[in-house]
């Protein structure tokens, strides 16, 4: 039986269940369920929740933002891990803040000279270059050591060089992607340089734009391309906001393109609305997994792929489908309207019965046809499958017309009389 009990009371050893929207009381060890999914940026400035499994630990102050499972208590108090450093802060004999964020708000907070702003742009170039983020770091002391205290001017500290890596199967899900077809772009709120430097190491191209090519009309030129031709053409966009990831799918939309996104975030909701197939990936967010139509529930993009497979194959076998359909009525159609029409056959209701469950049953064996799944996209070629159809189905009809004819009209199927000579 569980009991709703002041955090204050818990000691290390005791049992806790935590759900969905819950702060957790505790340092705790997580017991035998599902994964988790924990917000902890105030603990540690991660920005997206982040994956827990049995066995692992989830700190005091973090917030449930997905599942329920229980857990024992490890550390209370100032032994959490949120205890010890706010013990640590107190401990400090000079008061002072530190500040992280963008580089381009620590600069104005700390308004720097021109020639150490230029520096430090020099530095965020070459880390972005490598595919790096980079995050200012400033800091102010406090000597009236008061919250009320304006303080002393903040003082630039330095830069925090971040390498976000892709997911462990992109480069491959990319590759295999490409492989089949499918044009992939990527669509970033990371610098440019950082956009590119990514692109070469995931194999999918380094010809990439910043979103300021995004703001002008249908008309407006870059490099000589439309901005619609532009979006076609480009590998990727970097330093976007989410109106411009729904602009992106819009215009592609537009010229005809089918169109699949994926994201995690809320900032990507509106784009994976509006695509044909949005998809949501492992750790997305709730806005993110209810504008999606599939979400995946494993880490990776490999799955894409397999999905793109299964669906082709599913195509062709409805395309199968349609050209049997066609070809089989005009086989009926026609041969039975020339059978009738030069030998007066008279065709029994049974016949025409054994004749349509033979049908349903070749019919129902085409869900498990061995097809091969397109090199390319598919589309609907409905010129190219009637006639198909149609050549098909009345090959068939004169065969069948044929085959009655040697039947009917000749000793073709006749077995050649023979004697039997036996001696007594």
């Amino acid at each position: 039986m569980w009991e709703e009990q002041e955090a204050s009371i818990l000691v290390p050893g005791d049992i806790i269940s935590i759900k969905l929207g819950d702060i957790i009381p505790a340092d705790a060890r997580l017991l035998e369920g599902d994964p988790l999914k924990i917000d902890q940026s105030a603990l540690t400035g991660e920005s997206m929740p982040v994956n827990k499994h049995p066995g692992q630990e989830v700190f005091s102050g973090s917030t449930v933002k997905q599942g329920e499972i229980e857990a024992v208590v490890i550390a209370t108090g100032v032994h959490t891990f949120f205890g010890k450093a706010a013990h640590l802060v107190d401990s400090t004999n000079n008061v002072g803040h530190f500040q992280q964020g963008a580089p381009e708000q620590i600069i104005e907070l700390c308004n720097m000279g021109a020639e150490a702003e230029k520096k430090i742009h020099s530095l965020i170039d070459q880390y972005a270059d490598r595919g790096l983020r980079s995050l200012g770091v400033s800091y102010q002391q406090v000597p009236e050591k008061s919250k009320e205290s304006a303080g002393d001017p903040w003082q630039f500290i330095g830069l925090l060089p971040l390498f976000d890596p892709p997911r462990h199967d992109s480069a491959e899900t990319i590759r295999r992607a490409l492989h089949l077809g499918v044009n992939v772009k990527m669509i970033t709120g990371d610098q440019l340089a950082i956009a590119k430097e990514t692109g070469r190491r995931l194999g999918m191209g380094t010809n990439m734009y910043p979103s300021t090519t995004l703001l002008g009309d249908k008309n407006s030129q870059v490099n000589g391309l439309n901005i619609d031709e532009l979006i076609e053409r480009a590998d990727g966009f970097a330093g976007v906001f989410p109106e411009h990831k729904y602009e992106i799918v819009k215009r592609l939309q537009d010229r005809k393109h089918i169109c699949g996104m994926t994201g995690d975030g809320v900032n990507d909701a509106p784009a994976l609305k509006k695509a044909d197939i949005g998809i949501a990936v492992d750790d997305a967010t709730d806005a993110a997994r209810s504008a999606s139509d599939i979400v995946l529930t494993e880490p990776g993009l490999s799955v894409i792929v397999s999905a793109v497979l299964t669906s082709r194959a599913i195509f062709q076998r409805m395309k199968n489908y349609t050209i049997y359909a066609v070809s089989i009525t005009i086989r009926i159609v026609l041969g039975f309207l020339l059978i009738a029409l030069i030998w007066r056959f008279d065709f029994a209701p049974s016949m025409v019965l054994i004749i349509a469950i033979l049908n349903d049953g070749t019919i129902m064996t085409i869900s498990k046809d061995r097809v091969k799944p397109s090199p390319t996209p598919d589309s609907w070629k409905l010129n190219e499958i009637f006639a198909t159809g149609v050549v098909l189905g009345t090959y068939m009809a004169l065969v069948t017309v044929l085959f009655f004819y040697l039947a009917h009209d000749t000793d073709f199927f006749t077995v050649g009389a023979c004697t039997l000579h036996t001696h007594i």
